[in-house]
């Protein structure tokens, strides 16, 4: 069988297929092509010394490569520790992992961890986001949508107010059978609890009447809590 150059290339990166640990640099792969000769070899370039667990990992490439050509190719994979990453002879790469510059490694600094910092937006500034520019953050403007960015914004705080506002459209309703964003946009609206209208039926109307009811509630919930 003649052998190609693209397969050898598509047949290799399918080989390395679960078969790349952290410590591999680079895998280089040279086919030697002439009458009657034919072989595939391939190095795995590899950053330190390796174990049983890289040498498997060739194992398996190279088997999986002898899978696709069959006895009349010679195929040879190896593994080389403590690598240089670079080509020798008619070698081409299938296979190269990021690594950052020397230079920039040098750089102070370079390698550190990311500095976290742990700033959250306050309330303040997401009623203001809900009441003057809902459509920046959620797309069109609904009552449903505001009402999920509340409930978002408020599962991310170390205190929840979901509790607080429930119990607070429960003490008007007497009754804590209906959640309160339901409760909300049916005293916005005046629509009958017995309805069971969907957060998302609303007309324009209704739903700017909804969500100013929605801030007009949370700013009195927190200042409650304030207090």
């Amino acid at each position: 069988m003649s052998v190609e150059r693209v397969d050898v290339l598509l047949s290799a990166q399918r080989a390395l297929w679960e078969q790349v640990t952290p410590n591999l640099r680079g895998v280089a792969v040279a086919l030697h092509s002439l009458p009657g000769d034919q072989a595939v070899s391939a190095r795995f370039l590899y950053d330190g010394g390796i174990g049983e667990v890289e040498r498997e990992c060739v194992s398996l490439a190279e088997t999986h490569c002898i899978a696709d050509f069959g006895p009349d190719v010679a195929i040879r994979f190896t593994a080389v520790e403590e690598a240089a990453r670079e080509l020798v002879g008619d070698e081409e790469w299938i296979y190269l992992r990021h690594e950052t510059d020397p230079a920039e490694r040098a750089r102070p600094g370079a390698g550190d961890p990311p500095e976290v910092v742990d700033n959250p937006f306050p309330w303040s500034f997401v009623l203001s986001v809900i009441e003057d520019r809902l459509g920046m953050w959620v797309g069109r403007p609904t009552y449903e949508r505001a009402v999920a960015l509340v409930i978002g914004f408020d599962m991310a705080q170390p205190e929840s107010i979901g509790g607080s506002m429930q119990r607070r459209v429960s003490e008007r309703l007497g009754s804590g059978s209906r959640g309160w964003p339901w409760v909300l946009m049916d005293e916005a609206i005046g629509e009958s609890p017995s309805r069971g209208r969907d957060l998302s039926e609303l007309t324009a109307e209704q739903d700017s009447l909804a969500i100013a009811h929605l801030v007009s509630e949370l700013r009195a919930l927190l200042g409650a809590r304030a207090d």
